[in-house]
């Protein structure tokens, strides 16, 4: 396991994620060279603007950043977490659009990812093993004007201590679609009306 850093809004050093110093300074890097059980920390940006997700390494859509390296039994789980000042610190990485987390046993901890497009959600969850902990997961597409997909898609994977925002017309759109073994744990939902803003009875979780 090696410690590496994303820093997307570091414009100096090498870009090898080898140290803060020289962070990688996109998400597109980050995916295209960490390898299984690497722990990743994401650093917001000093104004506390969200950064963008990239159309790397994903199978369609758009605005989504897919992280399909999976973890192995021998290499252990593979963690992305965020950080605000320094690591380790449990400040949230703060992200505009999708990630994908494609790969098995892959723990992301304190993210905050609004999607704000009718394409995809915040977090699609397809590894199996997938660990969410503490994260906020939004979609403000649709507030105001029209429904938006549901906020995490999820198969096979584990949301833990989360809070989940969404929006939409009914509690059938939902916010979390979920099936095969999903999990979740201690999670605060809430689902707001499209066009009225205001929140609508039920938890806005769709089994499939």
């Amino acid at each position: 396991m090696a410690i590496r850093f994303c820093i997307p809004d570091l414009t100096t050093g090498d870009n090898d994620g080898t140290s803060e110093t020289h962070a990688w300074q996109t998400i597109a890097q980050c995916i295209s060279n960490y390898a299984a059980g690497d722990h990743v920390y994401f650093k917001t940006a000093a104004d506390g603007s969200r950064a963008n997700s990239e159309d790397v390494g994903q199978d369609g859509g758009s605005g989504r950043s897919q992280f399909a390296t999976a973890s192995t039994d021998s290499s252990g789980p593979t963690i992305f977490e965020g950080y605000k000042d320094t690591p380790g610190d449990r400040g949230m990485f703060m992200m505009g659009g999708c990630a994908r987390i494609q790969g098995d046993n892959i723990t992301v901890l304190y993210w905050d990812v609004d999607s704000g497009n009718s394409n995809n959600g915040a977090f699609q969850l397809d590894g199996d093993g997938t660990l969410l902990y503490r994260c906020v997961a939004s979609n403000s597409y649709g507030t105001g004007s029209s429904s938006s997909p549901p906020t995490i898609k999820m198969a096979d994977a584990t949301i833990l201590e989360c809070a989940v925002y969404g929006s939409g017309d009914a509690t059938t759109e939902g916010v979390v679609a979920a099936n095969g073994n999903a999990k979740i744990i201690n999670c605060y939902i809430e689902l707001r009306e499209s066009l009225s803003g205001s929140m609508v009875n039920g938890c806005a979780i769709v089994m499939n």
